[in-house]
């Protein structure tokens, strides 16, 4: 049964990774900036020359060349097809790195947090605001940043930002005793939870009827 489970648990989040990263690709810089430091934190936490390190930084490298294209303003884009397949190999780079390093299930993901979070908490508002989850919209904080009082490369620089610090977080956390490993991954979160209420402040969220139409 448990093994049943976890199968299932693989493929719920392999699917959310692929959704996350196609929802989450709307302005120029974000996702190849944070593929750029998750790979670069795989390969910081696993051995040199196991799979994790080559994996992570090959994917690295894949991001950061994309990233030189991809950097406001943007000459090429992932769209759909390219979306596809780096939320599966997100998934794949993190369960390497679980299975052949050791790593916990939070340590594996912890620097896409602050993506994840964005994803989820839209999806939970614009679900209880009675809105089609799955029509077009600009509800996600990126957006409301990049398409108000910030540029798109300075949201993206903020969410990359966002990310190395859960980098580092994780980085330290992998080397520590289990207390205090849980009290800085539990601080990290707290404090992205706090940073995107600060956010949320300059770029605040609208309900449908006071938000402007998509053209």
């Amino acid at each position: 049964v448990w093994r049943a489970a976890l199968g299932l648990w693989w493929v719920f989040w392999t699917v959310s990774a692929i959704n996350v990263v196609n929802f989450m690709d709307g302005i120029d810089g974000i996702i190849g900036a944070q593929l750029l430091v998750y790979g670069a934190y795989v390969a910081l936490v696993s051995a040199p020359g196991g799979p994790a390190f080559v994996l992570g930084l090959a994917f690295a490298g894949a991001a950061a060349a994309f990233l030189w294209w991809n950097w406001s303003p943007a000459r090429i884009f992932l769209g759909d097809v390219g979306s596809g397949p780096c939320g599966v190999l997100v998934v794949l780079t993190g369960l390497v790195a679980i299975t052949r390093e050791g790593l916990t299930l939070p340590l594996a993901y912890l620097p896409l947090y602050p993506l994840f979070l964005d994803a989820t908490v839209t999806l939970v508002r614009r679900w209880r605001a009675g809105e089609s989850v799955t029509t077009p919209h600009r509800s996600h904080l990126y957006q409301r940043l990049a398409n108000g009082p910030w540029t798109h490369a300075r949201t993206s620089a903020a969410f990359a930002g966002a990310a190395v610090a859960g980098a580092v977080c994780g980085a330290a956390a992998d080397r520590a005793p289990g207390g205090p490993a849980v009290a800085l991954v539990l601080a990290y979160l707290a404090a992205v939870i706090w940073l995107g209420r600060g956010l949320e402040r300059i770029a605040p969220w609208r309900a449908p009827s006071a938000r402007p139409a998509l053209r």
